[in-house]
């Protein structure tokens, strides 16, 4: 049996699909067995901290003073405010209800952390977290002892020497 050219262009096209599908595959299984990118989850750890702590500090105590307010007077030499003998102490238990209603399972779980701090004299005035939560040498969350990351976002409170961090462990 004689092939005609044309029996051997089809040989010659199917035997490259053949191995267009063989590469293929190889690669599917290649990508498929990594584990899964955790970029969203950080990038959406990270969004919600930062939009909590811009709710925290636009967060009204009374009428007209709000925590932003009570922050500069704490870091200023704690006073009163809003009928509260200690700014500081409003500031602090507001805040851990803020958090304990608004992420109430890292709360309980002893996975957050809220922290004013003096930036000038790089002293932590509040500290929020439960107290038998393992610290590292800066004071936050040992989150690699809990075995979880660790997202840590500042913000500055503006015409103030003052800093808010949230931690979070995930």
């Amino acid at each position: 049996m004689k092939f005609k050219k044309a029996q051997g262009g089809e040989m010659i096209g199917l035997l490259v699909i053949i191995i267009l599908l063989l590469v293929l595959a190889v690669m599917y299984f290649k990508f498929s067995s990594k584990p899964e990118s955790t970029i969203l989850q950080d990038t959406t750890i990270t969004k919600t901290s930062s939009n909590l702590l811009e709710s925290i500090k636009k967060y009204t105590l009374c009428t007209g003073k709000d925590i932003d307010e009570a922050i500069k007077q704490c870091i200023n030499g704690d006073g009163s405010i809003c009928g509260h003998d200690s700014s500081c102490k409003l500031i602090e238990q507001e805040i851990e209800n803020i958090l304990n209603y608004s992420m109430p399972g890292e709360y309980a779980r002893k996975s957050i952390q809220f922290i004013l701090k003096d930036n000038i004299a790089d002293e932590n005035i509040i500290d929020i977290s439960k107290k038998d939560v393992p610290k590292d040498n800066n004071g936050l969350i040992d989150c690699n002892k809990m075995k979880l990351r660790r997202d840590v976002t500042d913000k500055l409170v503006a015409l103030s020497k003052a800093k808010i961090n949230l931690v979070r462990c995930y």
